[in-house]
């Protein structure tokens, strides 16, 4: 692992997000506490990992339902989808964001 960065940044436009992670307990929703145990896992390999919010997509058209869509999810306690399958979407948008910013190179 030595020749791999370990230097990694998070970006997200979710503030919630962020703030979820730093006040996590007990009655914390159960998908803060499993990016908690991931990031600790992680840095406890040495990996060092930070967190950047960036601003969303706010003022473009039909954005705004989806933005109150996703804040009314997020109270759930309850998630509708599995976590690998949340896991292998990120990982798919990641993958496509960064073919978007190599393309545009």
């Amino acid at each position: 692992m030595d020749s791999f960065n370990k230097n990694f940044i998070v970006y997200t436009d979710s503030k919630r997000a962020i703030e979820a992670l730093k006040k996590l307990n007990t009655l914390s929703h159960p998908l803060a506490l499993k990016c908690a145990e991931m990031y600790q896992c992680l840095t406890e390999k040495g990996l060092n990992i930070a967190f950047c919010w960036i601003p969303g997509h706010a003022g473009i058209s039909g954005n705004e339902k989806a933005d109150q869509a996703s804040k009314t999810a997020s109270l759930m306690l309850e998630s509708f989808a599995p976590l690998g399958d949340a896991q292998q979407a990120v990982k798919i948008l990641i993958v496509k964001k960064w073919q978007s910013i190599w393309d545009e190179q």
